[in-house]
């Protein structure tokens, strides 16, 4: 596929050069390299695909899923592995009706990425991509607290429409670089949110007049006990409480800067289309059980208007 476009787009650009009744072009000539834009569409489309898949035509779509994702880590990379991890977990594409959920969240969360790095010329498409992963995912593995819908809302119709910064926003993904499984499943994801079962309604309120508050509901106490030299057992202890934080807040096009009143702390949140985020170092700490050591993770908050 993507070796198709690129064919495609180098005869473009030759019937550009040669065309124009002959005359010769004096000036620099200008190349746009967007084959990794290409890559990340590719692999959208065959997301979307293989995300309506039956047992008839599983192995066909998931093995044109796999093609993509191979493509798209030679051309863009695979920094955080998790494309590596999905062709891992795809196998040999033998049909397997337990897998259905793992790989539905595993789409879902390649599909989350691609469209926090979208570009404005991509934006719609993998928005769309997005979307279609979220509403199989709840098909496929359910959606028992409504979180994935409530995303899928807050996605509204993937155009490039600005929402507006008042109102409220509820914490949706703890997102590392590095995986973690967390809830020890099998199944290491980014998405540490997913994993711990806590912070299930945190919640920042912006106001018309730069006001706002934090509404923390509950904390997390996590340890961990190693069970081999490269593997560990987590636990994970929710503490549920009520505390407010007020703060006054302005906005620079998409910066947001969030002063907290009672300590003067200043905390910068960037906003895109439908999210705001906003970088923890340490946001993730774990304790051992047995010894002084520790795992800690800087985590990006993420927000999504409800």
């Amino acid at each position: 596929m993507i070796k198709k476009m690129f064919v495609l787009c180098a005869f473009m650009v030759l019937f550009i050069a040669y065309n124009c009744d002959n005359e010769p072009y004096e000036g620099d000539l200008i190349i746009v390299d967007n084959s990794c834009e290409l890559a990340i569409i590719a692999t959208a489309e065959a997301a979307s695909n293989f995300n309506a898949v039956s047992e008839e035509n599983f192995n066909l779509f998931c093995q044109v899923y796999k093609d993509a994702l191979e493509d798209q880590i030679e051309i863009c990379g695979d920094a955080e592995g998790l494309l590596q991890l999905t062709i891992d977990s795809l196998n040999d594409c033998v049909f397997e009706g337990n897998e259905l959920c793992d790989m539905a969240i595993q789409n879902t969360e390649i599909a989350r990425i691609n469209y926090d790095n979208a570009s404005d010329s991509d934006l719609e498409a993998l928005c769309n991509s997005y979307k279609v992963a979220l509403q199989n995912q709840i098909e496929v593995c359910g959606d028992a607290d409504g979180l994935l819908q409530i995303i899928i809302t807050g996605l509204g119709d993937c155009t490039a429409d600005p929402i507006p910064t008042i109102g409220t926003w509820q914490l949706v993904f703890m997102l590392s670089n590095n995986i973690l499984d967390i809830d020890n499943d099998g199944i290491a994801t980014t998405n540490y949110l997913g994993e711990i079962d806590c912070y299930d309604n945190e919640i920042i309120t912006f106001n018309a007049d730069g006001t706002g508050e934090f509404i923390y509901n509950s904390f997390a106490t996590i340890t961990y006990t190693p069970i081999s030299d490269d593997d560990v057992d987590f636990f994970v202890t929710c503490t549920d409480f009520n505390e407010n934080t007020p703060f006054t807040w302005t906005q620079n096009d998409n910066e947001i800067t969030i002063t907290l009143t009672e300590t003067g702390e200043v905390l910068d949140f960037l906003k895109s289309t439908s999210i705001i985020t906003n970088i923890v170092e340490d946001g993730f700490f774990a304790t051992s059980t047995v010894n002084s050591s520790t795992i800690s993770e800087d985590m990006t908050f993420t927000y999504l208007k409800i």
